[in-house]
């Protein structure tokens, strides 16, 4: 009679019982795994519509504004972007997705929205946004952005979070 191969019930629950611990002891490092993607993810859109607002700014000759919310309502929480020119044409919006406590515009002459000339440089506007995550400290981020309208991040920041 040929031998059967196969596990045992006692092999089959010990399997299960040291996955389950693995999987359960992992879960809180991949709730920071997702936010971290869903930080960078928000960091590269906001790079992105900066970009392309100093882009549009030069190509179209004109003054393109970055805000918070809207053109009437900017404030100084821009948990949504949107780009918009001297119109107050909406040009682009996108909400960002991680989880943040505040989502906070500090610049120079403490205006609430991003100016682009047409030249591409901002309005005398060298600022910084400070993202703000709500659950990890460590996945607090600044953007940093120049009077010429480069843009840099930076991870640590300083007091802004508190």
């Amino acid at each position: 009679m040929p031998m059967v191969k196969g596990f045992t019930l006692i092999e089959l629950i010990v399997t299960l019982a040291i996955s389950s611990i693995v999987l359960l002891s992992s879960g809180g490092f991949y709730g920071k795994f997702v936010e971290r993607q869903k930080v960078t993810a928000d960091i590269s859109k906001i790079i992105s519509a900066i970009s392309s607002a100093r882009g549009h700014a030069i190509s179209q000759r004109e003054n393109i504004h970055l805000c918070g919310i809207q053109a009437e309502q900017c404030s100084r929480q821009w948990k949504v972007l949107s780009v918009f020119n001297a119109n107050k044409d909406l040009l682009y919006r996108d909400t960002l997705s991680a989880n943040y406590s505040q989502v906070l515009w500090s610049a120079f002459q403490r205006k609430s929205q991003l100016e682009f000339k047409p030249n591409g440089f901002t309005n005398h506007q060298n600022g910084t946004l400070y993202l703000c995550h709500k659950h990890y400290p460590t996945l607090n981020r600044a953007i940093i952005i120049s009077k010429s309208g480069r843009v840099r991040t930076s991870q640590s920041v300083d007091n802004q979070c508190l």
